[in-house]
């Protein structure tokens, strides 16, 4: 498990170095004022500017696709990619997304029905 690309062992590491450098009230007094930071960026509107662009940046290639009228081909193309990958590995756990990273077939159907909720209040909102 990995959390912001830190494994845990290099997170036990960093740890007992705050511990040696900062000691525990140093380290109590940090964590509060790292707090208190993290709190204040992500409650400002520059995080909501920030947060909303990144969504737009992340949904770009599919509205591309959708534009551009090629939705079939790139969903035959993706069909065709998985099928040779099952007859392949011969388990069939794995599937090719869009930009060409492998992920289980459960994660690209998770992101596509959240993709389709995203589109449901967009459109609803624009009427």
């Amino acid at each position: 498990m990995q959390f912001l690309g830190i494994g845990p062992l290099e997170l036990l590491l960093i740890l007992i170095l705050m511990i040696v450098v900062l000691g525990p009230k140093g380290m109590v007094k940090a964590a509060r004022e790292l707090g208190k930071l993290i709190h204040k960026v992500t409650h400002s509107p520059y995080w909501t500017e920030v947060m909303e662009t990144s969504r737009e940046l992340w949904d770009l290639p599919h509205k591309i696709i959708k534009d551009a009228g090629i939705e079939e081909e790139i969903r035959e193309l993706r069909e065709n990619v998985n099928s040779v990958s099952d007859k392949l590995t011969g388990y069939g756990t794995r599937s090719v997304s869009s930009h060409g990273d492998f992920h289980s077939r459960k994660e690209l159907k998770q992101r596509d029905s959240l993709r389709a909720e995203n589109d449901k209040r967009k459109n609803s909102s624009e009427e």
